[in-house]
This record gives structure tokens, C-alpha cells and sequence, in this order.
């Protein structure tokens, strides 16, 4: 039996709340314990693989928005819409702390490496840190001016790092409770930040497509990558210091950072990771996706640099593993791996700068930092890696036999006709395909035999040509067929979108989106709806009006990403305005008292309209299309248009 070749594989996917799932957390000791939290208020304990969830774990009165494993993996905390945290003691299955004190939800959370502490980033702007011990806030971080992202706690303990959708990295002095500096470089939110495990170094990943590497000595720049097709969601360093692991929408890279380099790539079905953890020379990743979560595997054994091959030169490669100090020519420190001689602050009521510590006796803070309890395993566990799934057979096929296989054909044999491509020939009846996938081997649309050398038997037949021989030019001649027109349809499409661009520049969001509209390019419009679904500041009644005739045709393609995005655009007017055009359809026309009223009114009733229309639209594609991807959304979709009722 041969080896697989699969070098990322998609583990398990399964219903892992009620209701929408809103975070989840990988266990990052092990890779096998995963937490989710939900919109039912509850948080799920899985193990990675199994169908069945091992805990559930009640008491938040609103819905669940962060989840985080403590680095033994028996502690799990959750941060809610209201602002509370709540810890649970896995192994006693209890609530063991309640923080209250954000003024909003709370969007990230990490976890002292040496003590009983932990870090909350919240969309109220602000960042705390708790001692749980004493119940109480040591600090508040103030600065950033929109909602905290990420945040991370050095390995050594003594900084903390920030992340937020005003673009900039914040570091932040743990003990003295002020910024030390503000890294400003992306153009988009930052999505995510990480620590190297061992140099003065951290690395942040944005919605710019770019992920950058910043010296926590000297606060500079050291590298940045060349921006991607898609923003960063997720960014994680190896055990050991390199590489760097960044997980974008449906693909993983690797990265060196001195210098700046992909060093491979690996397409993954994630759409967008929501965490990753490295374990057995696997890593782990999870995504969510309304009541569903995915977990994938990617075999690490199968990329570079991990399976031999030659990357570029580096000194930053090597590691003392018994020190874990760097030993690369950059001359960059390493954290301290001993835990601190004295603890960081306990609650003060006063100024956060230059506390004091609260305990006068060394072995109060030692009892304070260690665990009281912790969970003994004899033997130690030991897991084994994933194994891949069998290969494809198809897969199989095409690896035994490269060369494509003709059907016979004669002189009277015509080539099928354009409107009769999408037609598919199943026991003795043609079925028409009304759909194209997103996710497809091969141009929609395009015919390859075109590509390909005419079959020997048609050249036979002309007697004026010298030799049936194909030549190299003859050869390129017929593999630049349609090469233009393709050319030409990405030109018309960029040349759109620049238009677009303009108009948003030079007047606002309205403008751009009826410059949109009437370019008649659906192409162009999806990739401007993608935008817009990323801040609701862009979105008014009178943009709904402009945009929702059009959505009705895009629930009516053929291309299943252009019906995806239609449905998600169609569902959060629905979350946003529902209440609005609800309480104003049915009201009775104020006349010239009041314009903005009437105004208002008018808009509600238009839209009521075409939201009507393009229910009747999402029922009839539902009625054809129940499963898959396309399925789950149309069946949200139609849920959703409940609440105009």
C-alpha cells in the first residue's frame, strides 16, 4: 500500500451548538481538546475527533463570545456579550471565579504564564487584567480607539500585546501598567498577534493581507510579507521558534521572516480559521460557521521546511533546545524561562502606574502563583498523530494513467454547442446543471478539447496537409486559445472595480454602490458587497434600496458564490433593519409635516418589496437545492425572513 500524499485533510465536522457559534478555542498543550462557545450561552468541551461533546458548562446569561484554555488545559474561561468572565475548573466541573467589568462584550482573553491571572480585551476599547485569587481588576489599559482583536501575554510574563481594528499593535508594560510602544504598519484591522516562543520578537496578521514581524528591543519593523488574496485571520510560531504559521481564508502558509519569505503553501478548506495548535508534526486547525464547527489536519511532515527541502538561508533556524535561547547572529535576547522572583500587582483602587505589590511575604506570592490543583495523569497520555483518509480513487486514476483519453470521433462529429455545455449524459438522460460550484477542478464555461491537439484521424483526413506532426508553435497556438479572451474579461472586471473605487473616494458609500449597480457586472458587485459585510457603518435604507434588486438576480446565478454572498448580505439587512421596516411599512403617510419621516417610510415600503420578492426567490431555490453549503445558507436565509413577520 503506497503512502498517502494528502498533505492536509479535513478531521470532522459537526453540529456543535443550538444556535450559532460565535468562538472557539484548541488546547494548545495538547492539540486534542477543544472548547466552543455559542449564542445559547453555553460553552462545549469536545475531544478533537470524537462526535460527542465531554462537557457542558452553564452560567453566562448572555451569549458566549471568547473562549480560552489555561496552559494545563484544566481551566477554561469565556468571555460574554455583556462584559462578565466566567472560569470553570474542568476537573471539578464548576464555575471557580466570575469577573465583572467591561462595558461590553469581550473579545479575546489570555492567560498568565506563571500565576493565577488573566487578560481580557474588550469592543469597549479597553484591556484588563485580573488576579482571580482576589477577585479584582490589577489593571485597566486604555488606548486603542475600536475593539481589542487579540491579546497575548509574553512567555516571560511581563508584557502584554494588543490588537485592534484601528490598525495598530499595542505593548503594553505588565507590572507598570502603561504602553511602552504602539506599532503602526497595517492598513486594515489586525486580526491577530503572537509571540515568538523564544526571541524578543511578535508577529501580527491583518485584514491588509499581510502579516509583519516587529523587534521587541529596538520596536522596528523587521520584515513584512507581500500582501495575500485574502486578509490574515489566524498567525501561530512553531514550538521551536520557526517557522511561522499563517492561516488565511482556505489556505495555510508557512513563513521565514529574515528574511521575509513563504516558504510553502497549502490550500485548506477552512474557509476562515478561528485557532491552530501544533502537535506530533501536525498542526490543528478549527473553524465555525453558524451551528457547525470543522477541525482540519495538516501534515507538517509534507512542507517545507520540514520534509528536506532547501530554504533559504537563516541564522534565526537555530535553537538551543535545552536553553531556548536563540543562537542566530541578529543578536536578539530571549525571554526568561524561569518564573519571576516577585508577582505582578494585586488589585490597587488607585493610579495603575507604579503600584507596589500587595504581598509583604514572599511565600504569600508563591502560594498565590502555584496551583493548588492539578490533574495527574499516570501513565502520562500519550496521543498518537491523526491519521490521513484514504486517497481519493479518482485521485488514483488520474496519477496511473496522466495521458487524456479521446472518444472516437469521425468526420461528421460537431462539437458541442455552447448552450448545451452545462448538460451531463446519466444512464441514457441529460440532466442540466443550473449550478456552477465555487469549489471546481476546471474552468466553468470553457471546452478543452479546444486546448488540445486535434485527434490524428481528423488530420488524416485533410490532403493538403504535409505531416499529422504537431508542432511546438502549432502547439502554443492552440494553448493561447482564449487566453485573450480571458485577458480581457479580467481587464473589464479590474477596470470596474477601479471605477468603483473612485466613486467611493470621491463621494461615499451610496455613490459607489450605484456606480456598482450600473455597471452591470456581477463579478464587481460581489467583490464590493465582500467590503461592505465588514463594517455595518456602511450600511443605511438607502443603500438596501440601491442594492436589493440586484441581490435578487445574484440569488438567481448560476455561480454558488455569488448566490453565498447574496444570501449573506440579504440575512444581515434582515439582523439590521428588519425592526426598522417592520415599524414603518405599515404607517400612514405624515404628508409634508415631517420629510425625513415620509422619507423614511418610503425607503421601509421599498424595501419591504423587494425583500418580499426575493423571498419568494430564496423558496424556490431552496426547493431545488437542500443540500450542501448552498443548502445550510438558503435554509438560514429563510429562517431569517421570520422576522419581517
Amino acid at each position: 500500500m503506497t503512502a498517502t500524499t494528502k498533505r492536509a485533510w479535513k478531521l470532522q465536522d459537526f453540529v456543535a451548538h443550538s444556535s450559532n457559534v460565535n468562538c472557539l478555542a484548541i488546547g494548545q498543550q495538547s492539540g486534542r481538546v477543544l472548547a466552543t462557545g455559542g449564542d445559547d450561552r453555553k460553552v462545549n468541551i469536545w475531544a478533537v475527533g470524537k462526535p460527542n461533546n465531554i462537557l457542558s458548562l452553564t452560567g453566562h446569561t448572555s451569549p458566549v463570545e471568547c473562549v480560552r484554555f489555561d496552559p494545563s488545559e484544566e481551566i477554561v474561561m469565556a468571555g460574554s456579550r455583556s462584559g462578565s468572565l466566567k472560569l470553570w475548573n474542568l476537573n471539578e466541573q464548576k464555575i471557580i471565579r466570575t469577573l465583572t467589568g467591561h462595558k461590553s462584550e469581550v473579545k479575546c482573553l489570555d492567560v498568565h504564564p506563571y500565576g493565577d491571572f488573566v487578560a481580557s480585551g474588550s469592543l469597549d476599547t479597553n484591556i484588563k487584567v485580573w488576579d482571580v485569587r482576589r477577585k479584582g481588576c490589577i489593571f485597566t489599559y486604555r488606548g486603542h480607539t475600536d475593539s481589542v482583536n487579540c491579546l497575548r501575554i509574553s512567555p516571560d510574563g511581563r508584557w502584554v500585546m494588543s490588537c485592534s481594528n484601528d490598525c495598530t499593535v499595542r505593548l503594553w508594560d505588565m507590572t507598570a501598567g502603561k504602553v511602552l510602544n504602539v506599532f503602526k504598519g497595517h492598513v486594515g484591522p489586525v486580526n491577530w498577534v503572537e509571540f515568538h516562543p523564544n526571541e524578543f520578537l511578535m508577529t501580527s496578521g491583518s485584514s491588509d493581507r499581510t502579516v509583519k514581524f516587529w523587534d521587541l528591543e529596538n520596536f522596528n519593523l523587521v520584515s513584512s510579507t507581500e500582501p495575500d488574496a485574502r486578509s490574515v485571520a489566524c498567525v501561530k510560531f512553531h514550538p521551536e521558534g520557526t517557522p511561522l504559521f499563517g492561516g488565511g481564508e482556505d489556505s495555510l502558509k508557512l513563513y521565514s521572516w529574515e528574511p521575509s519569505v513563504c516558504l510553502d503553501a497549502v490550500p485548506v478548506g477552512w474557509m476562515k480559521v478561528s485557532d491552530m495548535a501544533i502537535s506530533k508534526e501536525q498542526l490543528i486547525g478549527a473553524s465555525f460557521y453558524q451551528t457547525n464547527v470543522a477541525v482540519w489536519v495538516v501534515d507538517l511532515t509534507k512542507l517545507r521546511p520540514f520534509n528536506g527541502e532547501k530554504v533559504p538561508s537563516q541564522a534565526h533556524l537555530a535553537v538551543d533546545k535545552e536553553t531556548k535561547r536563540s543562537l542566530s547572529g541578529s543578536g536578539r535576547r530571549s525571554f526568561a524561562q524561569e518564573k519571576p522572583t516577585s508577582p505582578p500587582p494585586s488589585p490597587e483602587k488607585g493610579s495603575h502606574e507604579n503600584a507596589e505589590p500587595p504581598y509583604q511575604d514572599p511565600a504569600e506570592g508563591e502560594e498565590i502563583f502555584m496551583s493548588k490543583t492539578r490533574l495527574q495523569r499516570t501513565p502520562p497520555k500519550v496521543y498518537d498523530p491523526f491519521p490521513p483518509p484514504p486517497e481519493d480513487p479518482i485521485e488514483i486514476q488520474v496519477l496511473k494513467k496522466p495521458s487524456i483519453q479521446r472518444p472516437k470521433t469521425t468526420s461528421t462529429t460537431t462539437r458541442t454547442s455552447k448552450s448545451h455545455q452545462s448538460e451531463e449524459t446519466t444512464g441514457g438522460e441529460v440532466k442540466k446543471s443550473t449550478l456552477i460550484p465555487e469549489n471546481r477542478d476546471k474552468p466553468a464555461g470553457l471546452d478543452i478539447e479546444e486546448f488540445l491537439p486535434k485527434p490524428r484521424q481528423r488530420q488524416q483526413q485533410q490532403p493538403d496537409q504535409k505531416s499529422s506532426r504537431l508542432t511546438d508553435e502549432s502547439a502554443l497556438r492552440k494553448m493561447k486559445q482564449g487566453h485573450e479572451a480571458m485577458i480581457s474579461v479580467l481587464a473589464t472586471r479590474y477596470n470596474h472595480l477601479r471605477t468603483i473605487r473612485s466613486s467611493w473616494s470621491a463621494s461615499d458609500v451610496r455613490e459607489a454602490v450605484s456606480v456598482a449597480v450600473r455597471i452591470d457586472d456581477d463579478s464587481a458587485v460581489v467583490d464590493l458587497l465582500e467590503i461592505l459585510c465588514l463594517k455595518n457603518s456602511f450600511w443605511n435604507l438607502e443603500v438596501c434600496c440601491i442594492l436589493l434588486p440586484r441581490l435578487l438576480v445574484l440569488i438567481q446565478a448560476k455561480f454558488d458564490n455569488y448566490v453565498l454572498m447574496a444570501c449573506k448580505v440579504v440575512k444581515l439587512i434582515l439582523t439590521n433593519f428588519s425592526e426598522v421596516i417592520k415599524s414603518n411599512v405599515g404607517a400612514d403617510s405624515v404628508g409634508s409635516v415631517d420629510i425625513n419621516k415620509e422619507e423614511r417610510i418610503r425607503k421601509c415600503r421599498t424595501c419591504h418589496a423587494h425583500l418580499t420578492s426575493i423571498q419568494e426567490a430564496v423558496n424556490d431555490r431552496h426547493s431545488s437545492v437542500k443540500a450542501g453549503k448552498l443548502g445550510s445558507f438558503l435554509r438560514d436565509l429563510k429562517v431569517a425572513f421570520t422576522l419581517l413577520d
